[in-house]
């Protein structure tokens, strides 16, 4: 029990952080933005109108840093490129619905935190996931319900850790093993906790189950 709470302490510490970082390169991002309407602007002062189909600033080794274009779905975008030349940030839309979207890559351009709309209601959510591609870390709103939920996952992307509301309407935390058993539950009735064995992150009876696990398809 003790080590499962400490393992949830060091996950949402974790979370923090990388969420911390996700709006420092928002606003990064803004700036950029910002930077290009103005010199946009002020081509346009110049000019009756400026029309092409990219826009790329290079650094002193003229190699391409910032790409704002279009990508093979004509959907528009901001590409920021590292020192090798790989996708680190893009700022754009999604695929279905087109939505706005914006994500952080490492070093193999795998998109590693990813922010902007579930294609189920259109709800705002922040994805992280780890260097095989597999989502660790959902915090967003429930598919069914429509309550915001945080949910962590193990290496298999099995949900481990629930927080979020039951369809009744109860906060709680749920804490699961290997095979979705819930082995410990907050805010239940009465002794405060579930008994190890009593059920899955996805069943139980009517109004004590979680309002919905997430598995949200990506912006």
């Amino acid at each position: 029990m003790e080590k499962e709470l400490e393992a949830l302490q060091r996950d949402l510490a974790r979370f923090e952080r990388r969420t911390r970082i996700v709006w420092l390169a928002g606003l990064a991002a803004a700036v950029i933005v910002a930077v290009l309407w103005s010199g946009a602007r002020q081509a346009q002062s110049q000019s009756a109108s400026l029309s092409t189909h990219a826009l790329v600033l290079v650094d002193q080794n003229n190699r391409q840093r910032i790409v704002l274009a279009s990508d093979t779905n004509n959907r528009p975008g901001i590409w920021i490129n590292d020192d090798t030349g790989k996708v680190r940030l893009r700022f754009g839309f999604g695929t279905q619905p087109a939505s706005p979207l914006f994500y952080l890559a490492d070093e193999t351009e795998r998109p590693r935190v990813n922010v902007g709309f579930n294609v189920e209601h259109g709800d705002a959510q922040l994805t992280l996931s780890d260097p095989a591609g597999t989502m660790r870390t959902y915090f967003g709103f429930g598919v069914q319900l429509q309550t915001p939920q945080l949910v962590l996952s193990d290496e298999r992307g099995k949900d481990r850790v629930y927080a979020g509301w039951t369809t009744g309407g109860t906060p709680i935390v749920d804490l699961s093993d290997e095979s979705g058993t819930i082995v410990w539950r907050s805010g239940t009735a009465g002794s405060g906790g579930a008994a190890p064995g009593t059920g899955s992150s996805s069943g139980g009876s009517t109004g004590t189950s979680p309002g919905s696990q997430h598995k949200s398809g990506a912006p």
